[in-house]
């Protein structure tokens, strides 16, 4: 699982299976969903969920 989420404002943008989104989907999700964010100058990245 991967999960896209905000640094800055620790928003949480969905969790992703590897198994059916590779790392070049999940970059063009971010970049279309995280857009507003990226905007402001926060910094969207890709990590595995902690729970």
């Amino acid at each position: 699982m991967k999960e896209i989420i905000c640094l800055n404002c620790n928003k949480s943008f969905g969790l992703y299976n590897e198994k059916y989104y590779s790392r070049k989907s999940l970059e063009k999700i971010a970049n279309q969903y995280c857009a507003l964010h990226k905007f402001y100058g926060h910094e969207i990245i890709i990590r595995n969920p902690q729970m």
